[in-house]
C-alpha cells in the first residue's frame, strides 16, 4: 500500500473488500487518483469496492500489479496526487 506519507504492508481480504482500502478513504482529502494492482491478471474488483470509490468520489483504476506498478512510478514522475495498492505477485 502506497499513501502520501509511506509505504507499508497491505492487509486485505479474499476477495477484497471495501473495508480493505480504508487507509486510502483515510487520506482520499490529499489523493486525486488510486490505482490497483490486482495480480498477475487484470481483474475488476468487486461491485462493492467500485461502489465505494464512486461514492467517496475517487478515481480508481485497476490493472495487473506489473502494469500498476510502472503507472505508478510514470503519475508519481508527473507530481500527479495519487495512493496505490498492489497486490503482490510471486
Amino acid at each position: 500500500l502506497v499513501l502520501p506519507d509511506g509505504m507499508r504492508a497491505w492487509d486485505i481480504a479474499t476477495p477484497l473488500q471495501p473495508s480493505d482500502f480504508s487507509q486510502i478513504i483515510g487520506v482520499k482529502s490529499q489523493l486525486d487518483f488510486v490505482l490497483l494492482g490486482t495480480g498477475i491478471e487484470m481483474v475488476r474488483p468487486p461491485r462493492d469496492v467500485m461502489a465505494l470509490f464512486l461514492a467517496e468520489g475517487l478515481n480508481l483504476e485497476f490493472m495487473s500489479t506489473s502494469s500498476a506498478v510502472h503507472t505508478y512510478n510514470v503519475m508519481l514522475a508527473e507530481g500527479r496526487r495519487l495512493a496505490a495498492a498492489f497486490i503482490a505477485v510471486s
